[in-house]
């Protein structure tokens, strides 16, 4: 269990990171770094884990997860609510397919 979960933040973190910045510099987000994309990823991929370990409470779990990462990339880039919310919609669904292929996999 914890060495399927430190996988899956190992594999999380660098994925992310590209993700978020690429995504950020789709969205035209100012100063984007890869410093800021590392501690974002590092906080996203921490919250997948404790999200993705909730038991199916319906939509809830994916609602919190996307409203807090959402608040928390605001924060990092100090950004508008839209270019936000493209970041952590994209952050999201790469994810979702990660997760999907970390599960197939095992």
């Amino acid at each position: 269990m914890i060495g399927e979960l430190l996988l899956r933040f190992i594999i999380y973190l660098p994925v992310g990171m590209l993700v978020i910045h690429i995504s950020v510099s789709f969205a035209e987000v100012k100063n984007a770094t890869l410093m800021k994309a590392f501690f974002a990823a590092l906080i996203g991929a921490g919250l997948n884990l404790v999200f993705g370990e909730i038991p199916a409470l319906g939509m809830l779990p994916a609602l919190v997860f996307f409203i807090t990462l959402m608040v928390y990339f605001r924060f990092i880039y100090r950004t508008t609510w839209r270019k936000a919310s493209v970041v952590a919609i994209v952050y999201i669904v790469v994810s979702w397919v990660v997760g999907l292929a970390i599960n197939v996999s095992f």
